[in-house]
């Protein structure tokens, strides 16, 4: 996807995103946001201050393939190289908290809510004991009709595109 492309479909996805959250929240402003940091083919939410503001936490690898959710603001993630691609994360330091929210990244969704992340289980594994809403992001061309799915994958309540929200 041109990077233009990318950035005017991220912006009207992240306005989906918000609005989406004012229905499910009573009160962002007192929420925790479990957020991630965009790799360049991932729907780019932090390009929405009205999201940036937001109280948010990134997911900080813990070793065997489990993560925990520290809590930062996007202006202060860190570059650590991992997996091969310079990610983005938490500086040394940011409080672990429990987020109330989820917004879970991944190669494709299904209207329905299944997920096709990249392989190495991290988000499968931390859903799996979450009891607070987990939201999909993704382009509406990453949107498929269905998914190889497994016992041990999790599903997401809502699914966001730059085109609309679906529930699950």
């Amino acid at each position: 996807m041109p990077i233009e492309e990318r950035v005017r479909d991220s912006k009207t996805l992240s306005l989906n995103l918000f609005n989406h959250l004012l229905q499910i929240s009573t009160s962002l402003e007192s929420v925790v946001i479990g957020v991630y940091a965009p790799l360049p083919d991932e729907a780019d939410w932090t390009l929405s201050s009205q999201l940036s503001s937001l109280t948010t936490a990134f997911p900080v690898s813990i070793g065997n393939g489990l993560m925990d959710f520290h809590q930062c603001h996007v202006k202060d993630l860190v570059s650590q190289k991992a997996f091969g691609v310079n990610l983005r994360i938490p500086p040394s330091g940011s409080p672990k908290v429990l987020p109330d929210i989820v917004l879970v990244p991944g190669l494709g969704f299904t209207k329905e809510g299944h997920r096709l992340g990249r392989g190495g289980g991290y988000y499968d594994r931390w859903l799996e004991s979450f009891k607070g809403k987990k939201i999909g992001l993704c382009f509406e061309q990453q949107l498929l009709q269905t998914l190889p799915t497994e016992q041990h994958d999790i599903k997401v309540h809502a699914v966001v595109t730059q085109k609309q929200v679906w529930l699950s």
